[in-house]
């Protein structure tokens, strides 16, 4: 038998506007987007090496780190989610209402190497600093183009906070 460590952290942290993560502090509101609308530095897909683009994933880091704020565009802010277990159970139940027959599953990203749960959580060496952890679901069956879908658990404010990014906008790069 195959064991697959899935794990929670301590804590996970998004990095994007303030605007942003206060809609998700105090509506929940989380966005869902397919693989393809992520994008390396040089303007291409991050690869998936062999795997399709149906699924739906929102990302967060398990590290918390000024550098980073220097890898999301426009990042003003950081929501850090200090109770991953209860976030985890909110937002499989929103994405579970929102998109029946879909499996969701959440871990840590590879990087430079396969995963043991697929390509939808390897990743190229290049951004092992981001230190990644996904929540991703896939559909029961096959389906065409998959959208963006915008999810609501209700308001994350018992287990979360947002940090602001510090006044120094030149964060010192990661070692």
């Amino acid at each position: 038998m195959k064991i697959i460590n899935v794990s929670l952290p301590a804590k996970i942290y998004r990095y994007s506007t303030r605007q942003h993560l206060e809609r998700s502090l105090n509506l929940g509101e989380f966005r869902l987007c397919p693989a393809s609308n992520y994008t390396v530095q040089d303007g291409g897909s991050i690869p998936g090496t062999g795997t399709p683009r149906s699924y739906l994933l929102v990302c967060f880091s398990d590290y918390f780190s000024d550098a980073l704020f220097d890898e999301f565009q426009d990042a003003d802010a950081c929501l850090a989610i200090t109770n991953v277990h209860s976030f985890s159970e909110r937002i499989h139940a929103a994405v579970e209402a929102a998109l029946p027959d879909w499996h969701g599953i959440e871990a840590r990203v590879s990087y430079g190497k396969h995963n043991q749960l697929g390509p939808v959580f390897s990743k190229p060496l290049t951004f092992q600093h981001q230190r990644e952890f996904r929540f991703v679901w896939q559909p029961g069956k096959p389906v065409g183009q998959i959208a963006p879908v915008k999810v609501t658990l209700g308001s994350i404010a018992d287990i979360a906070e947002i940090i602001d990014r510090p006044n120094d906008q030149s964060s010192a790069p990661l070692a």
